[in-house]
């Protein structure tokens, strides 16, 4: 498994643990106060459920949306970057919300500066057909 599906299968793993541990004492019998354990139990459970949550999915969304704000920032004339839709080629302008792309073949292509999702690698080789 790759990115968010290997951290999920942790998390549901983890998750299973830990219910197994905490809700196997809800069917014990009332304290000496007449009161339930399980209601203490049940909002441990769920702070948890909150917790393994935050760290596997929503702080690494956060780190990448970081990420790409500061790739998007950082562009400028020349660099050979990728588009979502798998457009590889090199910036020959950047403006505030745009980008001109100049395609192998010296085609010259209009993007949103939110469409460009990463740069390429240096050693990377382009293939032609």
């Amino acid at each position: 498994m790759t990115g968010i599906g290997k951290y999920m299968a942790y998390g549901i793993s983890l998750l299973a643990m830990i219910s197994i541990i905490l809700l196997g004492g809800c069917t014990e019998q009332p304290d000496s106060e007449g009161g339930s354990s399980g209601f203490i139990t049940m909002i441990i459970f769920l702070g948890l459920i909150f917790a393994v949550m935050y760290f596997l999915m929503i702080r690494p969304q956060r780190k990448r949306q970081s990420q790409h704000s500061q790739l998007i920032q950082e562009l400028q004339r020349g660099d050979k970057v990728i588009t979502t839709g798998g457009i590889y080629g090199e910036l020959d302008a950047v403006t505030e919300s745009e980008v001109i792309l100049k395609v192998e073949d010296g085609t010259k292509l209009r993007f949103l500066k939110n469409s460009i999702v990463g740069k390429q690698e240096t050693g990377e080789e382009e293939t032609g057909s």
